[in-house]
């Protein structure tokens, strides 16, 4: 009774094993099977990553919630969950897209005076479709500034339309769908009309 540190079972349990001795009880090895599970819902994901890898991407990983009308802006208007206790007040509902977050992380490399950024992210979104929520896996990527690394024997060239439409049609035949393939003109809030495409 004058013990103040026994207060559980497992308490008890350690004062017999200590005063029995811990060398002599027996040990054995345990045992169990772990297995491997797939990188994600596709197995191709891994291809994915590794073909914007190689092309010179990073992958970056942003909040899963974003500021309500910084969404609206870039994605058009639409149906937000919004969050009951968020850290910030301009993280007040989840994502709906990932090119919110990657195009913050954009700015934020920009104001450290990068001149190349290169980035993709493979990520949940949190959507209201027909009163359900649905939570779609995404890619996504964003690219700014020069075409190489700076170097000494290469002139800097501007990224345009076509290295990101060459970046699409290296995933697309990682993901072995690069045949019937076409590009149509399309106009989606927060890009510039005229200089937007979906791809089919």
């Amino acid at each position: 009774s004058f013990r103040f540190d026994i207060a559980l079972e497992v308490d008890l349990i350690e004062e017999v094993a200590r005063i029995h001795g811990y060398g002599r009880i027996p040990s054995r090895n345990l045992g169990g099977r772990v297995g491997m599970h797939q990188d994600g819902p596709d197995p191709r994901v891994r291809d994915w990553r590794r073909v914007l890898v190689e092309r010179g991407y990073l992958e970056a990983i942003t909040f899963s919630f974003t500021d309500a009308g910084y969404q609206d802006l870039i994605l058009g208007a639409g149906e937000s969950l919004p969050l009951r206790n968020p850290i910030a007040s301009d993280l007040s509902v989840m994502r709906r897209g990932l090119l919110p977050g990657l195009l913050g992380a954009v700015a934020f490399n920009l104001k450290r005076q990068q001149t190349r950024v290169r980035l993709f992210e493979l990520g949940r979104a949190f959507r209201v479709e027909n009163g359900r929520i649905t939570q779609p896996l995404l890619l996504a990527g964003v690219i700014f500034g020069n075409n190489y690394p700076e170097q000494w024997d290469k002139n800097n060239i501007s990224s345009d339309f076509y290295d990101v439409k060459n970046d699409v049609e290296a995933i697309l035949a990682a993901a072995g769908s690069s045949t019937d393939v076409r590009w149509q003109p399309d106009v989606i809030p927060g890009l510039h009309p005229g200089q937007t495409a979906e791809v089919f």
